[in-house]
């Protein structure tokens, strides 16, 4: 007998591709899961404040050459 997958289902809402947007980190430990990348703001206050975070973050402040480095981020699980 073999096997056939019928349906999936995410184990948990950061599962769900771009559930946080552009420039957005889900993360199930806290609630809303939801939040931005440091150094930015979310695009849509009024769409977060109503758990839509599809449109994700901004950045606060415009990018400047050689002053702004990568910030590390541990623990990310990236979706495929």
């Amino acid at each position: 007998m073999n096997w056939k997958e019928v349906s999936v289902a995410p184990r948990d809402q950061c599962d769900n591709y771009n559930n946080c947007g552009v420039n957005g980190i889900c993360n199930i430990a806290i609630t809303p899961p939801c939040e931005c990348l440091q150094g930015f703001t979310p695009i849509s206050q009024r769409q977060w404040s109503i758990d839509n975070w599809t449109d994700g973050c901004v950045r606060k402040t415009s990018l400047e050459c050689g002053s702004d480095v990568f910030v590390p981020i541990a623990g990310l699980k990236f979706l495929t």
